[in-house]
């Protein structure tokens, strides 16, 4: 819920906010941050588990294909 909020938030702000010819670069640079710092998030989630695991020692936590 919080992301879809926040992609529609820069959405808004890219696409109405900074909607002039000279705002365009900004508006790309906004959306293309957000794009990266989204990715980064969602492949570096599955390390925590992995800290976790080599913290305690136990892979139960780990799902089974």
């Amino acid at each position: 819920m919080i992301s879809s909020c926040l992609w529609i938030f820069i959405v808004f702000v890219a696409g109405i906010v900074l909607k002039a010819p000279q705002y365009f670069d900004s508006a790309i640079l906004l959306v293309g941050s957000f794009c990266i710092i989204s990715s980064l998030v969602f492949y570096a989630s599955p390390l925590i588990n992995m800290v976790e695991i080599v913290k305690t020692k136990d892979s139960s936590s780990l799902y089974v294909p």
